[in-house]
């Protein structure tokens, strides 16, 4: 549960479609494009996301699509966070691209006044 939404009542096609979403529900856009996946390293420039909230999203992953515990840690480092990474990356380019589209759009209206 996170708020009152069942994580685990989220549809979804797979493991990486449902991992996408819950992503969604848990962290708010602003840090979906301005974060980086946990754990934090010094060397980096962006902060990670909130490490409490991650766990809540693996955990449900975890459980949806009933992954031993003892085997997850591998199935996140072989397969999964390329998976988030990837999302996390898409997401700042659709931030970008909708920042983009709204200043060629205020353009267009101020040039038409």
């Amino acid at each position: 549960m996170y708020e009152d939404t069942n994580l685990l009542r989220t549809v979804a096609s797979s493991f990486g479609d449902f991992a996408r979403k819950t992503m969604r529900l848990v962290f708010n856009a602003h840090e979906l494009t301005t974060q980086i996946l946990p754990p934090q390293r010094h060397y980096l420039a962006r902060t990670s996301l909130n490490e409490k909230k991650f766990q809540l999203v693996n955990d449900a992953i975890r459980i949806k699509f009933k992954i031993d515990s003892t085997k997850y840690a591998a199935f996140y480092k072989n397969i999964l966070r390329r998976k988030l990474s990837d999302f996390l990356i898409e997401e700042r380019r659709r931030g970008l691209k909708r920042i983009g589209r709204d200043h060629i759009q205020n353009e267009t209206m101020e040039n038409s006044s």
